[in-house]
């Protein structure tokens, strides 16, 4: 069954799924005896209303006064987990963090040390525990509750005790955890019947056709500000799959058909059944998204970022996040780098907490394009601080420290790229460059010969190599590495001019005149082409090669031939020797 997520709507005639079955757990504590709470209960009835009326199951409690009552109901839960698809767990009350861990708080209990939350509240783990055992299906787990220490000052009357806050909860796959505000700040228990924290998510949970992702940002913003920017909701999330939308659509058997064509790369009917759902729904955002997505995927950016446009347009109070995120990737696949930093720029104005790491990703490698190695480096440091095994962001972050020639770093991140993925041809690549920038030559051909055996197609392997081969006098091998580079790609000049060079250095002439003529012809063919190895090589430009067969034509005393090259060179902008020998 593909991993769903549906949260709560405050709805009643809402479609979903027949197939589905859904499990709710709703708690909402409120008379404690220290720090009663006003809308704990008010928000928990309005949730297990709403989880009633989209086809979920509800298991209902308030004011849960006892440790063994509250685990109890957690069991019943537990009990029924495994016959249902998807579980959602919601809890409203007082919330304690001691040490590293999370207590829930029932209501009678008596808490006067540490020792008393960890004998008579109860864990969060003591739910997790039945949600992490079944990561193959989807949970949903929101503490609407803040997150202190109470021994720090006395009970207030919001959903919370003093303290620094409560250290984050990694969700296991599959699994989305949500709280109300941000760790060390304070949830408020709201003026009216319900917390501005719940009102906001019953009321974008209405929006058809939003995602999930979508949701939790729009709430983000409703209550920072409601709240002057006091309160911070925030989630951790370990779903997979493809974006869920929270309200079905009624157009969800196009959209599977839809899907359906997309998989089997029948992208005209696909767009064919998308102009049908916004001839009748031009509001669709769900129908938007797809079009843009098929755009891009058939090379049609304009387009797409027609599309986007779209969809930028229409909900200025609550930005379409994803839509700023997908064009700037276009924006960067059009080398339009500053469009592209500029959206990537609104994406993180609009939302810092849900925004996706590819974001710092695609920007840093931008500013790797406009030579900003500071802010390049600044991303790829965040990438990777975000997501250990994001291994783009290695391979970046060392090239930059190889351009920087700060070479221990540089093999460091190409050694870790190897070590937690040995087929990636780009690390053995860039470790090897290293190695021959470093000089350590014996070190470079070990590590291209460990990229030849996973990616024997690669030219540059064979075009490097010979390059270290010839270094240490090995000509034969030399040539050969050209060859094979050639082989591979007969359209490249680089492995023409530097054979060429081979041969011109062994005298033989009439070899190295065919091949510098071979590689004028593909640089000519290419609009001008110039012969560059990455930035922090050497540059060779196509006024170097009219010189060198300029050069052989003037031992062969074929003086027009050799003005006609050296002509060319002076056009191109080294002029010494046609001044020299032609005019």
């Amino acid at each position: 069954m593909k991993k769903l997520l549906l949260i709560l709507l405050c709805f009643p005639l809402l479609v979903f799924s027949q197939d589905e079955k859904r499990l709710a757990l709703v708690i909402g504590n409120a008379n404690y005896d220290k720090g009663e709470l006003k809308n704990p209960v008010n928000d928990a009835l309005l949730i297990a209303n709403a989880l009633d009326e989209l086809g979920f199951d509800v298991i209902l409690d308030t004011n849960i006064a006892t440790r063994e009552g509250f685990i109890r109901k957690i069991r019943e839960f537990a009990d029924k987990r495994p016959e249902y698809d998807i579980a959602f767990v919601y809890y409203a009350g007082h919330g304690i963090q001691v040490g590293s861990e999370n207590y829930l708080l029932p209501t009678k209990e008596v808490f006067e040390s540490e020792y008393d939350v960890q004998d008579y509240g109860v864990s969060v783990q003591d739910i997790m525990r039945y949600l992490s055992g079944m990561s193959n299906q989807v949970n949903i787990l929101i503490l609407d509750a803040c997150r202190d220490n109470p021994f720090e000052g006395n009970w207030n009357a919001t959903r919370s005790l003093k303290g620094s806050g409560l250290a984050k909860i990694p969700p296991p796959t599959g699994s989305l955890i949500a709280f109300s505000t941000d760790a060390g700040n304070t949830a408020s228990d709201g003026d009216g019947r319900n917390t501005v924290y719940c009102e906001s998510l019953c009321k974008n949970m209405l929006k058809e056709n939003t995602s999930l992702d979508q949701v939790f940002r729009n709430v983000r913003a409703d209550v920072l500000k409601q709240t002057d920017g006091n309160q911070r909701p925030v989630e951790a999330s370990q779903l997979t799959g493809t974006a869920f939308y929270l309200v079905k659509s009624s157009y969800e058997k196009e959209f599977d058909e839809i899907m359906r064509f997309q998989e089997q790369g029948d992208f005209t009917d696909a767009l064919e059944i998308l102009a049908g759902i916004i001839a009748k729904d031009s509001l669709n955002i769900r129908a938007y998204y797809n079009r843009a997505e098929i755009y891009s995927e058939l090379g049609k950016y304009y387009k797409a970022l027609d599309v986007y446009n779209r969809i930028i347009s229409f909900d200025s109070e609550h930005p379409q996040f994803d839509a700023y995120v997908n064009r700037g990737i276009i924006y960067s696949q059009l080398n339009k780098y500053d469009e592209a930093i500029a959206d990537f720029n609104k994406s993180l104005e609009i939302d810092t907490i849900s925004v996706p790491t590819s974001t710092y990703y695609y920007r840093g490698k931008i500013f790797f394009s406009k030579k900003d190695y500071k802010n390049a480096l600044a991303d790829f440091n965040t990438v990777i601080n975000l997501d250990t095994l994001y291994l783009e962001s290695y391979i970046y972050r060392g090239r930059l420290y190889l351009f920087k020639k700060k070479y221990e770093n540089a093999l460091e991140d190409f050694n870790k790229v190897i070590k937690l993925n040995s087929k990636i041809p780009e690390a053995y690549y860039y470790k090897a460059l290293v190695y021959k920038n470093t000089e350590k030559y014996d070190k470079a051909l070990t590590a291209f010969e460990e990229l030849i055996k996973i990616s024997p197609k690669d030219k540059h392997a064979y075009l490097y190599r010979a390059k270290i081969y010839h270094k240490k006098g090995f000509h034969e091998k030399e040539k050969s590495d050209y060859l094979k580079a050639i082989e591979i790609d007969d359209t490249h000049p680089e492995a023409y001019y530097y054979l060429a060079l081979l041969y011109l250095n062994q005298n033989q002439v009439v070899q190295a005149e065919r091949y510098f003529t071979q590689a004028i012809s593909l640089c000519l063919s290419n609009s001008g082409y110039s012969i560059t190895s990455e930035d922090w090589m050497d540059e060779i430009v196509l006024s170097n090669i009219f010189l060198k067969r300029g050069e052989i034509y003037k031992n062969r005393a074929s003086i027009k031939l050799m003005c006609e090259d050296y002509k060319e060179a002076c056009d191109l902008g080294n002029c010494e020797m046609f001044d020299k020998h032609c005019k």
